[in-house]
């Protein structure tokens, strides 16, 4: 699949979930391999030309994953106009979400406190399509895994 075009000034702001979800959709799609993917907005919610995909993340981030992902939002902001980022998180399977995907939904979500940028939502790009993560789900499952030990 080729990207669609980038003209900024003709992007509609990703002001809502379902807008979000849509410029995803059309970006990345169904998962084609392991990686997590850093689109960033400017101060109108708009979409900047910077897509940054982390290819081959390990299965679980590791312990400081935190502080290095808001280390790269800290410099992005600093070099481009970002003021936003959204995250999503490809891999093969289903739509439900794993342990190793909440892993990494926390992950970012911690990283994303510790940065300059606002994170706009997480996403997941699995076998079928793109799927909104909410923080109730990563944190659900995450009550789940500590229920279960």
């Amino acid at each position: 699949m080729n990207p669609p075009p980038h003209d900024r000034e003709n992007l509609p702001p990703l002001t809502s979930q379902s807008a979000i979800e849509e410029r995803v959709q059309l970006l990345i799609g169904r998962a084609a391999r392991r990686q997590i993917w850093l689109l960033f907005l400017d101060d109108e919610d708009r979409q900047l030309p910077l897509l940054i995909p982390v290819q081959d993340p390990p299965a679980q981030p590791a312990e400081d994953d935190d502080r290095k992902f808001a280390e790269l939002l800290a410099y992005v902001q600093e070099q481009t106009e970002a003021r936003g980022f959204v995250a999503v998180i490809e891999r093969f399977g289903g739509l439900a979400l794993t342990p190793a995907d909440s892993a990494w939904a926390r992950m970012l979500a911690a990283a994303a406190s510790l940065a300059p940028l606002r994170l706009h939502g997480i996403l997941l790009s699995h076998a079928r399509g793109v799927r909104w993560v909410a923080p109730d789900d990563y944190a659900a499952l995450r009550l789940r895994e500590a229920d279960s030990a």
